[in-house]
């Protein structure tokens, strides 16, 4: 059934993806290129991780010292944007702003699921999730909110879809999922003793 109405709404979607990467590269180009906390504390941390992982000092300092206070995760993503693109922030942020067009899209199944004949409220809401400021700022800018967005979303989508059509496969997939956002996107915010 979900999968029914996507397919009924694919030009919704599609419309959608678009305007939001749009909005977010416009929002970006904009707001955040010039930003001059493009790369504060936390950016920092894991915008340095990510070039010492790529140096082949691990998860690491610039000097070797090593880094328990982020998870890997996301300077991973980051390590792998450099190595793609080489060690250019904005590049990096370009793929996240991709990845973040993605994220009303996971609004509009979330919606669907719970409200299967409401499809106009799947609509509002996913058009609400692509103009949401907060959404359109963290896609810009170098920390894990949109991974972990990204993560969370998918898990609740392949999670609750497990659990009105009870498939175990998809129990397991949305256990991954959530794995990754836990893997990926907290950092210890308590002071370690």
């Amino acid at each position: 059934m979900l999968f029914e109405k996507i397919k009924q709404h694919k030009w919704f979607l599609l419309g959608l993806f678009v305007f939001s990467v749009l909005l977010r590269f416009l929002f970006y180009f904009i707001f955040l290129r010039n930003n001059p906390c493009l790369i504060a504390f936390d950016s920092g941390h894991y915008h340095e991780i990510a070039k010492s992982f790529l140096g082949g000092l691990g998860f690491s300092f610039g000097g070797g010292q090593p880094q328990f206070y982020r998870l890997p995760g996301y300077p991973l993503f980051l390590a792998f944007n450099y190595f793609l693109f080489g060690v250019d922030p904005h590049f990096a942020l370009f793929v996240q702003i991709i990845l973040a067009g993605v994220l009303p899209i996971l609004v509009f199944y979330l919606s669907i699921i719970f409200f299967t004949k409401d499809i106009w409220l799947a609509k509002a809401s996913s058009v609400t999730a692509a103009i949401y400021v907060g959404f359109l700022i963290f896609s810009g800018v170098i920390l894990s909110e949109t991974l972990f967005m990204f993560f969370l979303m998918l898990f609740w989508v392949v999670f609750l879809n497990s659990v009105f059509k009870s498939g175990f496969q998809k129990n397991i997939l949305s256990i991954f999922f959530i794995g990754l956002n836990f893997g990926v996107c907290f950092t210890c915010k308590a002071k370690c003793r």
